[in-house]
């Protein structure tokens, strides 16, 4: 029995490996490809030819990633917080789409050895011979007043004193009593281009994955992302896909030259971990902020006195204006430089020191650059044409406020009702102000949107209060018909609203 079953396989595997063969002479191809034809096999593969021979003399990038890791590695520190927290339980909510790097994930208060309770921890990174460290404010903001301690790439550990922090800029400048420390070179942010290679050094998550290295590119310049909670505070992120995680706050983004060009700061994240998303504060403004820190133990910053918004492409089509070029002054300051200077609201700032900008926070950061008594050169676009304005800058505390108004509106709602009027190429009832209105939005002008039309603007809102129409200043119904007279469907207008604070804004609307 068993012979028979041998020889019944044997024969089996001989015509296996026969018709094996035989198809193999055959050509044979899978039936789904054969059914095409033979003229059609790589119908998938395209008619392309991608020689790699082509890459053959292009250097191989690794040997400067190594380069660039081995010098800086010992110049970036890890810190450790102790004290109180200032926060309860996870700060990485899901709710929150931008996150700070907060001291190390989770941020739950938990005692140490010596009794202390440990907030958690950062990175930083060295910048002066004399153990200046610089890093991000929300690292160190919670420590108790011996609550800092620094370990270096060589595992010494040393107890840090706290110089000085500044909130509005997310920096911090920490020192070390230390000899024989590696200093980081602080190279130009102003020089980076989107696309550049960088590389991000720090202690991710734990003490664990100390000395950690990613790299990835520039994904992005001049990002406000909201983070900062100060109305002057000062965002224009450098944005990189390198791979930063909390923990890495503080800690350097490197250029491939192997300078810092950024201290790594905040994440965008659902989950509270690495999603591809990362903000490093630019170097040219650390450096200022560090300065400082060091010499006074707070930032002299200079300030111009105006409240800025970004220009779309209905406001750039009213002023005449190419698409993302300039910002628009929506407020100036009572007696600030801006005004002294002869800016005035809807103004577009164009470039400040011969820098093009098209976002507030690249006039922040310049601006930021410099102290009190500085120069600052604006040009600015008005009625059509350019022109130059030079402000001197002064301390923030100085500025003045918004001028009061009077009173001189309509007495009763009742009779503001009475008087509203649509106004077909808007898309809004209009009405006048009563007293109580003027002094609540804080002007004498003006007309409140009571209602908006199905085909109205989203912009134009019930509650706000349209002030000017192609910058003329209007009061009734009329003046604002008279000011659209010469509008046609498709024209882009500029409107002056005020919000419920008194707050001035610019907008671009479409006639209908």
């Amino acid at each position: 029995m068993k012979k028979s079953l041998f020889k019944n396989m044997t024969l089996i595997l001989t015509g296996v490996l026969i018709g094996a063969l035989f198809f193999m002479k055959m050509d044979w191809v899978p039936a789904g490809l054969a059914a095409l034809g033979d003229d059609r096999k790589t119908i998938l593969l395209g008619n392309r030819n991608f020689d790699l021979k082509q890459f053959d003399n292009i250097p191989d990038p690794s040997p400067r990633f190594r380069a660039v890791s081995k010098e800086m590695l010992p110049t970036v520190v890890y810190i450790q917080v102790s004290g109180t927290a200032k926060t309860n339980g996870n700060p990485f909510r899901n709710d929150e789409f931008f996150k700070r790097f907060f001291p190390d994930y989770p941020q739950n208060e938990q005692p140490n050895g010596g009794g202390q309770r440990v907030v958690g921890s950062g990175s930083g990174v060295i910048v002066s011979d004399e153990g200046y460290i610089l890093t991000n404010n929300h690292v160190v903001e919670s420590a108790d007043e011996d609550g800092l301690k620094v370990i270096l790439f060589d595992k010494r550990e040393f107890p840090a004193k706290l110089i000085g922090r500044d909130p509005q800029t997310d920096l911090a400048v920490i020192k070390i009593d230390a000899k024989d420390l590696e200093v980081a070179p602080l190279g130009d942010s102003d020089k980076l281009e989107v696309g550049d290679w960088v590389i991000a050094i720090g202690t991710p998550l734990s003490q664990n994955l100390s000395s950690t290295v990613t790299a990835g590119i520039i994904s992005a310049l001049g990002r406000n992302i909201g983070i900062i909670g100060d109305r002057y505070g000062i965002e224009n992120f450098i944005q990189t896909d390198a791979a930063i995680n909390p923990g890495n706050s503080g800690g350097p983004l490197i250029a491939m030259n192997g300078a810092v060009i950024g201290i790594n700061s905040a994440i965008a994240s659902s989950t509270g971990g690495y999603q591809g998303y990362g903000f490093a504060i630019p170097v040219n403004l650390a450096k200022k902020v560090a300065t400082d820190l060091i010499l006074d133990g707070k930032v002299k910053r200079g300030f111009v006195g105006v409240s800025m918004r970004e220009m779309d492409g209905t406001l750039s089509k009213a002023l005449g204006l190419a698409a993302g070029k300039g910002v628009l002054v929506q407020e100036v300051v009572a007696d600030g430089p801006a005004e002294k200077a002869g800016i005035k609201q809807g103004d577009v700032i164009l470039k400040v020191d011969g820098t093009d900008v098209s976002s507030g926070s690249q006039v922040q950061a310049i601006v930021a650059s410099k102290r009190p008594g500085d120069a600052v050169k604006m040009v600015i676009w008005r009625d059509g044409k350019e022109s130059s304005f030079t402000l001197t800058l002064v301390e923030r505390n100085s500025l003045g406020s918004l001028a009061s108004v009077g009173e001189s509106g309509l007495d009763s709602e009742d009779e503001a009702v009475a008087q509203n009027a649509s106004v077909s190429k808007l898309g809004v009832d209009l009405r006048p102000l009563t007293k109580a209105e003027m002094t609540k939005y804080k002007t004498e002008t003006g007309l409140m949107v009571n209602k908006t039309k199905q085909n109205g603007f989203s912009d134009l809102a019930p509650g706000l209060v349209i002030v000017e129409v192609d910058r003329r200043e209007v009061r009734s119904v009329d003046d604002v018909n008279s000011a659209l007279s010469k509008k046609e469907k498709g024209d882009a207008v500029l409107l002056k609203v005020k919000t419920p604070d008194g707050q001035a804004q610019y907008i671009g609307v479409t006639i209908l």
